[in-house]
């Protein structure tokens, strides 16, 4: 029977102790939840200091108020700065990080591994388990991009692991479905799918979407509230330079 390689294995553990080191020694956990297509979704902040960089893109998705049964999945994140704790060391040289995150020969069944080589992050999930880290070094490195979509590789393996399907697409519609926008990078998803939204179509992501089946229909569930916009697409549309925040209107249709 195939195991993720002993490296993540032993990263994994020090990891989840280093976790519960930092509760154990006091720090304020905030616990949040979020609901995203069946799965529950539990988001477990050590301090406040990442609360509003991350959950902005995420509150659509919120459930408020539930005192919920065990949840699916619990992601815990921190950052030095606010705990002082930092990662382990990783036990891979820095000729095994890519420029997409993927670290070679890390990932293995039922445990996935991601690093941001420009801006420090690190995450692992165990799928096993349901449960995930998260980690940076402080609030401060964490970029635009990063906050636009947080979460982006856990959140991924973990609905790919209950049979969704992570795609790079944009998704409007209304409440008879929805229609996917597909394209490479640059060719105007964003901006297609805001000016519909415009237009009086709801919106259900412009940069990345979760598909999934439910009763044999084909659904596509919203991830992300936020859209991100070059001076190109600014200068069609200039009412959208006032917006602060962008609320998904819908958070899943049928397609």
């Amino acid at each position: 029977m195939q195991r993720a390689p002993d490296k993540t294995l032993e990263l994994l553990r020090e990891v989840r102790q280093t976790y519960d080191r930092i509760v154990d020694d006091g720090c304020e956990i905030h616990d949040r939840l979020i609901r995203l297509n069946d799965q529950l979704i539990r988001l477990r902040f050590a301090g406040a200091a990442l609360v509003d960089l991350v959950l902005p893109a995420l509150e659509h998705l919120l459930v408020e108020g539930e005192t919920a049964p065990q949840p699916d999945l619990t992601v815990c994140l921190w950052d030095e700065a606010t705990t002082g704790v930092g990662m382990p060391a990783s036990p891979w040289s820095t000729d095994d990080f890519t420029s997409r995150r993927e670290i070679h020969g890390a990932n293995g069944p039922g445990v996935k591994v991601a690093y941001d080589m420009y801006c420090g992050i690190f995450s692992v999930v165990s799928l096993d388990d349901g449960c995930a880290y998260w980690w940076i070094s402080s609030p401060e490195r964490l970029p635009a991009y990063e906050r636009a979509a947080p979460l982006r590789e856990i959140l991924q393996a973990w609905s790919e692991h209950k049979r969704g399907v992570f795609v790079h697409a944009a998704a409007v519609g209304d409440t008879s479905g929805a229609i996917l926008l597909v394209g490479k990078g640059g060719s105007g998803k964003s901006t297609t799918a805001m000016a519909a939204a415009s237009a009086g179509l709801r919106l259900v992501g412009e940069d990345y979407c979760l598909l999934s089946y439910r009763d044999r229909t084909p659904m596509v569930h919203s991830l992300f509230a936020s859209a991100k916009l070059t001076d190109h697409s600014l200068s069609m549309f200039p009412d959208w330079r006032q917006l602060q925040s962008i609320r998904c209107a819908m958070t899943a249709t049928r397609l």
